[in-house]
């Protein structure tokens, strides 16, 4: 009886962590590489990310949102860490009602891709490869560390879903800071 009754409790622990695991399941940074090439510093990222019921059918109701990868360069000051170059990378995601289909806009080179599913254009934002971030020469100090992560930018939400993403954390979509140390 005894035996029993320590597997259902293990079986109970096994079963509320997972569900908490699903339950608060968030945006990761798993792997983010510099590399320096011809005195240009380029990123590699892998992420995860997750975007609920509310952000999915926003999109597809007409509202366009800016998800971005904010990059900054920091040096470490004896007063606390010091940001001297900042650099987002944003992907413009709307829906298209007529071809139904999901559109991510490049704002800098208007260029355009389309994904018949979410998850589609979800894999495509979690992978960024060889993206250019600076030239070094542009850097005045010596850059300690970077540091990298995802957010939805609700600096460009229409106004009233803004005021709304104040008192509904569903709006929340970011990921914590990943950092990468400079040798």
């Amino acid at each position: 009886m005894k035996e029993k009754k320590k597997v259902l409790n293990l079986f109970y622990i096994l079963l509320t962590s997972l569900f908490l695991s699903f339950a608060f399941a968030k945006n990761q940074i798993y792997n983010f590489d510099l590399i320096e090439k011809k005195r240009i510093w380029y990123a590699d990222v892998n992420s995860k990310i997750l975007l609920n019921k509310t952000i999915d059918e926003s999109i597809k109701r007409g509202i366009s949102l800016t998800f971005s990868y904010y990059f900054s360069f920091e040096s470490e000051k004896w007063w606390g860490d010091l940001s001297i170059a900042e650099i987002r990378k944003n992907y413009q995601v709307s829906y298209n009602k007529t071809i139904q289909k999901y559109v991510i806009k490049n704002p800098i080179t208007f260029e355009k891709f389309y994904f018949s599913q979410v998850k589609y254009m979800i894999d495509f934002m979690q992978k960024l490869y060889n993206f250019p971030l600076i030239n070094k020469n542009q850097l005045s100090e010596k850059i300690t560390f970077v540091k990298v992560k995802f957010e939805l930018d609700k600096n460009k939400l229409p106004t009233l879903i803004k005021l709304e993403s104040i008192f509904n954390n569903k709006w929340d979509i970011k990921s914590d800071w990943k950092i990468w140390q400079l040798p």
